[in-house]
């Protein structure tokens, strides 16, 4: 469901497998295509089918996830100072990092001269 992917994620061998799934059932059982899955996934009066795409679905996903991890503080979730934390701890130690900057690594601005 996409309850559980957006809680714990959709490993790329599952989404693989779905999708395959996907494409025998909407062609047949050989596997011959007389419409792409671009068609298959357009709207139905742009001519598709509007079969839910997979990739593009768990893609939006992780980009809300991303959302999330670099929210402003007041509005920041639980599990991102968690992660934020867990990152900082991953880092290798570096003279050039300095310790705030790993508090978010995603927000930190450098300057390369």
């Amino acid at each position: 469901s996409q309850y559980l992917t957006m809680a714990q994620g959709m490993p790329k061998d599952v989404e693989d497998l779905l999708t395959k799934i996907t494409r025998k059932f909407a062609w047949d059982s050989e596997g011959i295509n007389s419409v792409s899955m671009d068609i298959l996934h357009s709207p139905i009066k742009e001519g598709g089918k509007n079969i839910l795409n997979i990739r593009d679905c768990n893609e939006a996903i992780e980009l809300k996830w991303l959302k999330s991890l670099l929210a402003p503080t007041p509005v920041k979730p639980q599990w991102a100072f968690f992660a934020h934390t867990l990152i900082a701890k991953a880092m290798q130690n570096s003279p050039v990092v300095k310790p705030e900057a790993k508090v978010n690594c995603f927000l930190q601005s450098w300057d390369p001269s």
